[in-house]
């Protein structure tokens, strides 16, 4: 069971996004349902937020992120993670393989990381030149 609330701010006034609170495991979490409270249909679609929660609680499905919260540093860490769990690859190449587009896309959210931001950082490694060291096998013996 959970509720709904809008907060006091620091300045006494009352927050004008809707928060909700409900448990999960015995604890509890408290989530903004990201809904304003100026609207008419802001407490219907607040509690519909927590009832949305509510009901993935009761059934035992995942509480995930936002995606549109997660961050590209998120998710390189985690792929990272992912190659040291399964070994799958080296980790040395998995963070050579990370240094470049961690410079371009760092701090953005992954959400917003589309194919015109791909396109752009394409373009911006193309515009760098060719690699200092490029490992090339020669065919003479």
């Amino acid at each position: 069971m959970g509720y709904l609330y809008r907060p006091k701010l620091k300045s006494d006034a009352r927050s004008e996004i809707w928060w909700a609170k409900y448990y999960v495991n015995g604890r509890p979490v408290r989530e903004s349902t990201g809904v304003a409270a100026d609207t008419k249909t802001a407490p219907e679609g607040a509690r519909r937020f927590l009832k949305g929660r509510e009901g993935r609680v009761a059934t035992g499905q995942p509480i995930l992120p936002r995606s549109d919260r997660v961050r590209y540093d998120e998710v390189a860490a985690d792929f990272r993670q992912h190659y040291e769990a399964t070994r799958s690859r080296d980790l040395d190449e998995a963070d050579h393989r990370l240094e470049h587009p961690k410079t371009f896309f760092a701090g953005r959210r992954g959400a917003a990381i589309g194919q015109a931001e791909a396109t752009a950082y394409v373009l911006k490694r193309q515009g760098e030149g060719p690699p200092a060291e490029r490992s090339t096998v020669s065919l003479r013996s």
